[in-house]
């Protein structure tokens, strides 16, 4: 019996141990995941924020030069019925020389966009693969995703409705 009592209480001892290094490692934990979301609130937002002003001031800008450079291309196909009469032959080869290039260039920046487009659908799906979704039910079937409402951070619901906005973009 008294082995029994021995043992018993070395188990009691090793449980106790066990007990303190399991609340340490769980303290350890939430206070990295404090500061993770610390970081992620005040030092990846405002980025994000300003990342993404930069987008929109990027896709604006380009915006407008690919409305001028549509502009140009139109005014140099409608150039001979514009000077009638004067021979184009010595300029033609510049002027078609000038419609490549702007072709050339209207294809990368469809490019640009699409891969910008593409990065942006990459890091909304990253950022929602963090968000446990539980479809809603509504009476008219099941309501579309909202990290609002599952409680997300911040972060998380801005990419989404940015993400959202993009999307509703392309159809206009």
């Amino acid at each position: 019996m008294c082995a029994e009592a021995e043992k018993l209480a070395s188990v009691e001892v090793f449980i106790r141990k066990l007990s303190l290094r399991i609340q340490i490692a769980i303290q350890i934990v939430g206070s990295i995941s404090c500061k993770i979301n610390q970081v992620r609130d005040e030092e990846l937002y405002p980025q994000v924020i300003e990342l993404i002003h930069g987008f929109r001031t990027t896709w604006t800008v380009l915006s407008k030069c690919h409305h001028i450079q549509c502009q140009a291309i139109s005014e140099a196909k409608n150039l001979d019925s514009i000077i009638d009469g004067v021979k184009l032959n010595d300029h033609m080869d510049e002027i078609k020389r000038l419609e490549m290039a702007i072709v050339d260039l209207d294809v990368h920046f469809s490019g640009w966009v699409n891969a910008q487009r593409s990065y942006l659908k990459s890091l909304n799906d990253w950022l929602m693969k963090g968000v446990c979704s539980i479809p809603e039910e509504t009476d008219d079937g099941i309501a579309p995703f909202s990290p609002r409402k599952l409680g997300a951070p911040s972060i998380k619901i801005l990419f989404s409705i940015f993400f959202s906005l993009k999307i509703l973009l392309l159809y206009e």
